[in-house]
């Protein structure tokens, strides 16, 4: 963010900054737009298992598609000129109707005729004075005029919530360079028991759908999973963690 000259108003230097933030998303939303979409859709369809069902190429092939969008739109973005403070001091203006630039003289320094600068200096205050908001151009707005771009992150917080406590897995899987071979979720099965300590002397208990196992201190927890090639991890939680 550009430093805002100290020898305006507090109230005229908040509302410059927050003109330059504004110019700022103006200026990149319309090209890092597409990319941030695509890579949102692409984390939501991780986050709910859909690349682990599908499986390479395809998976692949849009990972790849994602990053191509990001890099061209960072390449894009790189050779647009950044807004100044200049131009956020002009977005004050134009909103206020006013078209010879009184903050500009604020900001400037008497250097020919000093007794006659306080007087031009109040005839600049006045006409600054009357700027109260900031005037906004709508960004995305012509790119997307039925909204749709609300639904992008809605969706996510709502794939994030019924993955909870699976998305992280399966969004570092999705992201992996190695092959991921499809999975037929309803091909794959798995086993889980018990092993106590062998000074007990008692058999492996296994998990029959049981909500509360009891076992002695120094047991063993076993999963066994197959159907699949390449399988997730499984994860344990406990009172000490996961």
């Amino acid at each position: 963010m550009p430093t805002v000259s100290s020898s305006l108003p507090p109230r005229l230097s908040r509302l410059s900054r927050l003109a330059w933030m504004r110019l700022v998303w103006e200026t990149y939303a319309p090209v890092l737009a597409r990319p941030v979409l695509a890579l949102t859709l692409f984390v939501i369809l991780s986050v709910l298992g859909f690349w682990e069902v599908i499986g390479d190429p395809i998976r692949i092939l849009a990972l790849l598609s994602v990053i191509v969008l990001l890099v061209r739109a960072g390449l894009t973005a790189r050779h647009l000129r950044r807004p100044t403070q200049s131009d956020a001091l002009r977005r004050l203006e134009m909103t206020a109707g006013l078209s010879h630039r009184p903050l500009d003289t604020l900001q400037d320094s008497a250097v020919l005729a000093p007794d006659l600068w306080p007087a031009h200096l109040s005839r600049a205050q006045a006409p600054a004075g009357r700027i109260r908001r900031v005037g906004r151009k709508p960004a995305l707005s012509p790119m997307d005029r039925y909204g749709l771009r609300f639904i992008g992150p809605i969706l996510l917080i709502l794939a994030l919530v019924m993955a909870w406590g699976f998305g992280t897995e399966r969004l570092r899987r999705s992201l992996s360079p190695t092959v991921l071979p499809p999975t037929n979720p309803y091909a794959v099965t798995f086993e889980a028991w018990i092993d106590p300590p062998d000074y007990t002397g008692r058999p492996p208990i296994y998990a029959q759908g049981d909500l509360d196992l009891q076992a002695p201190v120094g047991s063993t927890l076993v999963v066994r999973a197959s159907g699949a090639r390449d399988l997730p991890r499984p994860r344990f939680s406990g009172p000490g963690g996961s």
